[in-house]
């Protein structure tokens, strides 16, 4: 079995630091760049707001961002906080986003209000790895025949699959 995908993470920081990890276009326009090491500080931050309201762990934390970096931080964010990434497309019906939110119990919703009131001088939770047989994320279906069902993946299980996608497709770091 693969080591779950936030000591992943984490050896990834270690390895490649300043290196770019993510390419985005936050703005639909300007590219941006975020090393591995401003997206560890990022998700670290993440994690101590998550921690300092005393959530419990394996808690579902819903994050309402865009794909990018700022999506991939809150949700290693989570992860580092134990709890369980429940992702919501900011594009979602207001009902859609309502419902997933109800349904999970989610205790907590990362939007992008909330990721911009926690700056630079905020703390940086310690660093805690989940079990990997810990729920990582809940992905609802799209409910095109009926009400959407959550389906819960371990972190594990998306070890394992990017695992197989390295191997299958020659990917490297």
């Amino acid at each position: 079995m693969q080591p779950e995908i936030t000591k992943q993470f984490v050896e990834a920081v270690e390895k490649y630091g300043a290196k770019t990890a993510v390419v985005d276009y936050p703005d639909g326009k300007t590219q941006r760049r975020t090393s591995f090491d401003e997206l560890m500080k990022r998700a670290r931050q993440v994690a101590a707001h998550i921690q300092g309201k005393d959530i419990a762990r394996q808690s579902f934390v819903t994050i309402e961002l865009p794909a990018g970096a700022d999506f991939l931080a809150a949700e290693m964010g989570v992860w580092l906080a134990c709890c369980v990434a429940v992702p919501v497309g900011p594009s979602f019906p207001d009902e859609r986003k309502t419902y997933i939110r109800q349904h999970c119990k989610a205790v907590l919703n990362i939007d992008s209000r909330l990721l911009d009131g926690i700056n630079d001088d905020d703390p940086q939770a310690a660093i805690s790895l989940p079990d990997e047989q810990d729920d990582a994320m809940l992905i609802y279906t799209s409910g095109s025949t009926g009400t959407p069902k959550g389906i819960l993946h371990r972190h594990s299980s998306i070890a394992n699959v990017l695992e197989r996608i390295h191997h299958s497709y020659g990917y490297g770091p």
